[in-house]
């Protein structure tokens, strides 16, 4: 046997099949089955259902059936139950469909609609019964609440099947009074005026209910001060623009009552929700993105009043301004778009990092310039216009100084011996800054040559040199922190001194960029200490014997000073006394005791050795006794008057080696 489901559309949100099948055909004792049915408890009353019933047993969720085969006959080991039943068919001519329980008892957890059946058998055959079961759901009834003005409140109950379901609804107004409405009222709108003895706040809650069930629930109580000022006008008290200029902070104070939504406008345009806004409360900050960073736009933020209490307020229009930064050779170019309201402005206020640098009070202009910059530094600048009181701040827009003009060249510098190198050291015209620094380098008289990039420092020491050998010449350039490069600079030398003969002398080659002011001879010994020093003026060399005796262990250097105050020292160098040597043009060695020796008078000389010749080139005397002369004998004989010539080898205290010849007479 099949019997087939009707459906059954009904006006609550019932899940599943509509309710119980009813059968093509009727045979024999199948649908003589009895079952009593008991809600929530077991010592309930008992309602007996025979065969298919044709009500509606409606129950709450979470609601437990108990069930009993009460069928005649029945044999209760058979008996079974679908509690939930919601397929199309229900065949009984082959097997039960599956689903069949033994348990007497169910509880319903989901909202619907469903079929409860019951199969068994009996003497006489099978049997079977089945009633519809709706379960309904009881949810909090939702609602809102909004006060207006002179002590009324508008509530709205909106039209949910899943949340406000029930067939009515009983609104407490908190003050005693009360109101019953169908759902086919919903959703529902009412405004309700309180008297003047209720209290400043009331607690407001909504019942629900089904026809014919007591299925049934009660809201949360929603606390309203009806106690609402009757101003709702917002205000706006900064705005400010970000750095992108796509987006915009705006902060203002709306009305503690209601909602505030934020309307935007490009300037001559006309005002659309930007569907961003806030709850009840004070202060207020909210951000509107995706802003156009080419256009200016003007804001309000408005109160959204409840349906019957008045008009909506409307905030004052606050309107962003943009700004734009173009920098130059020497200065900051700032220069943003007008304020839109002139009857709204007070003033322009230019802010240079932080700080105030201008205050403009004309709307028309427009721009400010600012000299004071520098290269290689970052400047921050913003416009904050005053507007009855308000301020709209600009976006903040940071840049460096952009020049193309070539920087001074460097005309303080100097060279210095150092050790056994050079130092060199220099400063950047004005006191700025370089970003790199770049520096050739020639021997003297020879082609300058750029140093590797990479070794240049400041100051710059030179290993790669030979101090006791040559002078060295440097020119330096740099990159200023604008990024352009400075033309090289001239040339300054390193001091380089020797000793030529009797004398000092040094390069005349200034040590310095700027101007030379005069040399000084020093005497230094082996600590470095300088024991004395002589001012020699623009001199470039000097006599040794000028600068007082010398003395074993001590070196000299020359010291040059500039105009700026820079010092420049040369390599340190070992001076010996000049050897002196007087040879007589003639001699009479006659025994008066005047003259009578040949012998040379020598200075400064640690070894000598005398030989004399004779007209044909014979040597007849010899001596390295350096007061040992030729007393005019030749091998004991007198000789004879004419000229005669010698040579003198001699050696001084550092070493040197030097030979003297000449001729000379023998008087008698």
């Amino acid at each position: 046997m099949r019997i087939r489901i009707l459906f059954l559309i009904l006006g609550l949100a019932w899940k599943s099949w509509a309710q119980c099948p009813t059968a093509d055909k009727v045979l024999g004792t199948q649908q003589t089955g009895r079952l009593g049915i008991k809600i929530n408890s077991q010592t309930a009353t008992t309602k007996l259902v025979s065969g298919t019933a044709t009500d509606i047993v409606k129950i709450c969720k979470g609601n437990t059936l108990y069930v009993e085969d009460q069928s005649a006959n029945n044999n209760p080991s058979l008996s079974g139950y679908y509690f939930e039943y919601n397929s199309q068919t229900f065949d009984l001519r082959t097997a039960e469909p599956a689903g069949k329980v033994t348990s007497n008892s169910h509880t319903y957890n989901t909202p619907g609609t469903y079929a409860l059946i019951l199969t068994g058998s009996s003497l006489n055959g099978g049997h079977y019964a089945c009633q519809t079961i709706q379960v309904a759901d009881t949810p909090k009834p939702t609602f809102t609440a909004k006060s207006c003005s002179n002590r009324q409140v508008t509530i709205e109950i909106p039209q949910d099947a899943s949340k406000n379901p029930y067939d009515t609804f009983i609104i407490n107004w908190g003050d005693g009074t009360s109101e019953t409405l169908t759902k086919d009222k919903l959703p529902y709108t009412k405004t309700y005026t309180y008297p003047a003895s209720t209290p400043n706040t009331v607690n407001i809650m909504v019942s629900g209910g089904y026809t014919g069930s007591t299925c049934a629930n009660t809201s949360d109580p929603l606390n309203v001060n009806i106690n609402t000022p009757a101003t709702f006008t917002p205000s706006i008290t900064q705005l400010e623009l970000a750095a992108d200029k796509k987006a915009v902070t705006i902060q203002f104070v709306g009305s503690t009552a209601f909602n505030q939504n934020i309307f935007q406008k490009e300037v001559n345009g006309s005002y659309q929700a930007t569907g961003l806004g806030s709850g009840t409360g004070g202060a207020i900050s909210l951000t509107v993105n995706q802003l156009d960073p080419a256009k200016q736009y003007c804001f309000q933020v408005r109160t959204e009043v409840p349906t019957g209490c008045g008009n909506s307020g409307i905030s004052p229009e606050i309107c962003t301004v943009p700004l734009a930064v173009v920098p130059s050779s020497q200065q900051m170019d700032v220069s943003w778009k007008a304020y839109p309201n002139a009857s709204d402005f007070d003033s322009y206020t230019v802010y240079k990092d932080n700080k105030e640098v201008a205050v403009i009070k004309d709307i028309k202009k427009l721009s400010f310039t600012d000299p004071d910059v520098v290269c290689g530094t970052s400047y921050c600048y913003q416009v904050v216009t005053q507007v009855k009181g308000v301020e709209s701040i600009s976006d903040r827009i940071c840049k460096e100084i952009d020049s193309n003009d070539k920087p001074e060249s460097i005309s303080d510098g100097y060279v210095t011996v150092s050790g056994q190198g050079t130092l060199v050291d220099w400063k950047i015209p004005g006191g700025g800054k370089s970003m790199t620094d770049r520096i050739r380098k020639a021997e003297a008289n020879g082609n300058f040559q750029n140093i590797p990039a990479n070794e240049v420092k400041k100051p710059f020491p030179d290993a790669a040199v030979e101090v006791n050998r040559l002078s060295y010449c440097y020119q330096v350039a740099y990159q200023s922190a604008c990024r352009t490069n400075s033309d090289f600079s001239g040339s300054f030398c390193t001091i380089y001194a020797i000793q030529q003969g009797d004398r000092i002398q040094w390069t005349s080659a200034s040590p310095f960029l700027d101007k030379l002011t005069g040399y000084q001879v020093q005497v230094v010994d082996a600590q470095g200490n300088v024991i004395q020093s002589q001012n020699v003026g623009m001199q470039t060399s000097v006599s040794v014997n000028s600068i007082g005796s010398i003395q074993s262990g001590y070196q000299y250097r020359i010291e040059a000073l500039s105009e700026n105050g820079n010092v420049s020292i040369s390599n340190l160098i070992s001076v010996t006394e000049s050897v002196r040597i007087y040879v007589p043009q003639a001699f009479s060695p006659n025994g008066d005791s005047q003259h009578d020796i040949f012998l040379p008078k020598m200075l400064n000389v640690t070894q000598m050795k005398l030989v004399i010749f004779d007209r044909w080139g014979n040597s007849i005397f010899s001596s390295e006794d350096m007061n040992r002369g030729w007393d005019g004998y030749v091998n004991g004989n007198p000789a004879p008057v004419g000229s005669y010539s010698y040579r003198v080898d001699i050696r001084n205290d550092a070493g040197n080696s030097f030979t003297k010849r000449g001729v000379f007479q023998l008087i008698r």
